[in-house]
């Protein structure tokens, strides 16, 4: 069986992406404009050259043909992607005589005069980029980001809806509208662990401006899991002893699990500046990641010094003191992060699940129901809720539960999940399995799902039928808390 959708009985770490600075801008890897990449494909830069002979290549097309724009741009291209600014602008500039309609040239000069901070510049070669190019959603993604950048959300929202209608994947476009709607709504955007986490149902027309910034975020990192870790790469290769970019790359690392170069980066910050209280923070939620707990919570005490943001330091607090068990340090911690933001269901449920840990089902099942009255049209609370009931044996109040989820959002795998194995656990194997299978195809990597269907493999007799779903199990999950399911369920097929 399964928690909630955004929570597990494991250790939740806790991150919020700061909104610290105007990102880097990111140059695409080639040419966006396909008319200009079909017209000036002789002039790509052969690979494994140096970049001495690649500069006389481009010297000699240049000689060669002194009015064509294309091996302006190309060089403009490679002058930018090697830091020379400067030099970049004038081959763009030239390839912009040579041929006033190349949108290509307009755009990297656009993103060269952006290293350099000179935004009303960069705003009117992106101007000219979308004239020339209107349904180009990759230029329209980058004026929408300058103009987030230059708090002018409106115009900047206008820009990155029609990116998204023109390009559905253009997950640039849905990561700066999501720091836009966070920027309107002054949102904490949280990070899960996890990309792949199952949703409810999301109405948009009737969502808060912070319930789109985290769908936005959460569908950005669903096209391009990497999407944050790049473009903080790109400010920092702009700028290499800006603390707030290894600080803002050490927190995308840290989303993506990759505690070690989390740990790395949020180092280097502290070392540009020792009092940068987010990269303490991350560094803490590194640790913990890393299995050190106890030099998570002193870099923590150091955080807090720093007049960090305290809610998330008391909810990282919480996660340390629940990895190493202490559970009433742990409730503690997190119920001061409540007392900070009474209206976080996100707090109710981690302190539900520490209980849960603590075995102490009512105070569970108490802020399993503050979950519900927050987020009415949540299927998690119902999901924990229901949980927490079949702990406690009454499987017809879980059944309830899971019913509920289901109805607000019929697609939800876990409820789904959690619903065949109160059936199976009441008599109904069939029908439990039934809907086991159904709820396996929407997530396929459901590890409970197949120490559910081993279950029932082994009260139908058929011990080779379990033992390959708990194989399935240890395949997808092989975290502790489905190696402890997996391991009462081999003692049982042991006869143990």
């Amino acid at each position: 069986m399964r928690l909630a959708a955004t929570f597990s009985r494991s250790v939740v770490a806790i991150l919020v992406i700061p909104i610290l600075h105007a990102q880097a801008p990111v140059a695409p890897s080639t040419v966006s404009v396909e008319k200009v990449t079909a017209r000036q494909n002789a002039a790509v830069t052969p690979s494994g050259q140096d970049d001495l002979a690649a500069l006389s290549e481009f010297a000699r097309r240049i000689a060669g043909n002194p009015e064509s724009a294309g091996p302006y741009l190309m060089r403009g291209q490679f002058l930018f992607d090697r830091g020379r600014t400067a030099e970049a602008i004038e081959d763009l500039s030239r390839a912009i005589e040579n041929d006033p309609a190349l949108a290509a040239a307009y755009l990297y000069r656009a993103l060269c005069y952006w290293r350099l901070r000179e935004f009303g510049r960069v705003l009117g070669d992106l101007d000219k980029a979308v004239e020339l190019e209107p349904s180009s959603s990759f230029n329209l993604a980058k004026r929408g980001r300058l103009r987030r950048v230059l708090k002018d959300y409106t115009a900047a929202l206008a820009d990155l809806n029609r990116a998204i209608e023109l390009n559905p994947h253009e997950a640039s476009a849905y990561l700066d509208r999501a720091y836009a709607f966070a920027a309107i709504g002054h949102c904490q955007l949280r990070l899960s662990s996890t990309t792949t986490d199952a949703r409810p149902l999301f109405d948009w027309e009737k969502s808060s401006v912070c319930e789109r910034a985290e769908a936005d975020m959460r569908q950005a990192r669903k096209l391009s899991p990497d999407i944050l870790v790049y473009q903080d790469g790109a400010a920092i290769k702009d700028d290499p002893s800006n603390p707030l970019a290894w600080a803002r790359r050490a927190t995308s690392h840290y989303a993506n699990k990759n505690y070690g170069q989390a740990l790395a980066d949020a180092d280097r910050a502290i070392e540009l500046d020792p009092d940068l209280a987010d990269a303490h923070l991350t560094r803490a939620g590194a640790q913990l990641g890393l299995g050190q707990p106890n030099e998570a919570l002193a870099t923590l005490e150091n955080a807090l010094a720093l007049r960090c943001d305290r809610e998330r330091a008391f909810q990282l607090r919480a996660a340390i003191f629940t990895k190493v068990k202490d559970y009433d340090k742990a409730v503690e911690a997190i119920s001061q992060a409540i007392e900070m933001r009474r209206d976080s269901s996100y707090n109710y449920m981690r302190r539900s699940n520490i209980y849960l840990e603590k075995c102490d089902l009512d105070n569970a099942i108490a802020d399993a129901d503050e979950v519900i009255r927050l987020k009415p049209g949540d299927p998690a609370g119902y999901i924990q809720r229901g949980y927490l009931y079949s702990q406690k044996g009454d499987l017809d109040t879980a059944l309830r539960d899971f019913d509920k989820a289901l109805a607000i959002d019929p697609k939800n795998a876990r409820a789904m999940e959690n619903r065949g194995e109160m059936l199976f656990r009441k008599g109904d194997l069939d029908g439990g399995y039934r809907l086991i299978v159904e709820a396996l195809k929407l997530d396929p990597a459901m590890a409970d799902a197949y120490v559910d269907l081993a279950e029932i493999y082994l009260l139908k007799g058929d011990r080779t039928g379990a033992l390959k779903h708990l194989d399935n199990a240890r395949e997808m999950d092989p975290s502790d808390r489905v190696r402890d399911s997996i391991e009462k369920m081999l003692r049982r097929i042991n006869g143990q």
